[in-house]
């Protein structure tokens, strides 16, 4: 799952959140996209289960590596 942090309604934090709180992380992968680089914003990803934060603009070569890994 591709989850940017930027979103209407319910931001990515307050998802990966949700998804960490109720076990859901341990059961797909998710890819943190923000345009944000503060150090404790990506530090809050990992420690919620994201397994990547990609910032933005994403290069498609550094998706697929992450995929194929």
């Amino acid at each position: 799952m591709f989850l940017d942090i930027e979103m209407p309604i319910m931001n990515g934090f307050e998802v990966l959140e949700t998804m960490h709180n109720s076990k859901i992380i341990n059961q797909c992968s998710v890819f943190m996209v923000s345009s944000l680089t503060c150090i404790e914003t990506i530090e809050n990803c990992f420690k919620l289960g994201a397994k990547m934060y990609f910032t933005k603009p994403i290069l498609k070569d550094k998706i697929l590596e992450t995929l194929k890994s």
